[in-house]
């Protein structure tokens, strides 16, 4: 649902992560324990549409690799230690820097597949 002025993405990254059903539908096929709490959304002419706070688990996965920027808000190199996040196909990494959630490749391809709008992607390495 959209306006002339306002276009509601299936994912939000700021100033909150919030998701849209769609995008609830698919991670829930990777991850069915995973909680959402619902929030809606008002544009300016009053349209409204229901978004979702995924309850991800924050983990400390970054390697020693990892570099933050020249900001000291953004990390510039991400490097994760592939064991941490084993078994996990969506969270959060446990930073001093922005907010950044990480999602496995099936999960990522699946979220294409269904053409979500508002993806952002960044690679990341995994040792």
């Amino acid at each position: 649902m959209s306006t002339d002025q306002t276009v509601f993405t299936d994912i939000i990254l700021q100033p909150r992560f919030l998701v849209s059903k769609k995008v609830i539908e698919t991670i829930k096929l990777y991850d069915p324990r995973l909680r959402f709490e619902r929030v809606v959304l008002f544009d300016s002419e009053n349209n409204t549409r229901a978004y979702y706070i995924p309850i991800l688990e924050e983990l400390n996965v970054l390697t020693l690799n990892s570099r933050v920027g020249r900001d000291r808000r953004t990390l510039e190199y991400i490097e994760i230690d592939g064991e941490k996040a084993k078994g996990r196909s969506i969270f959060q990494i446990e930073s001093k820097c922005k907010v950044y959630i990480l999602v496995r490749l099936d999960l990522m391809e699946s979220l294409l597949r269904r053409e979500v709008i508002g993806i952002d992607l960044k690679a990341v390495d995994v040792i």
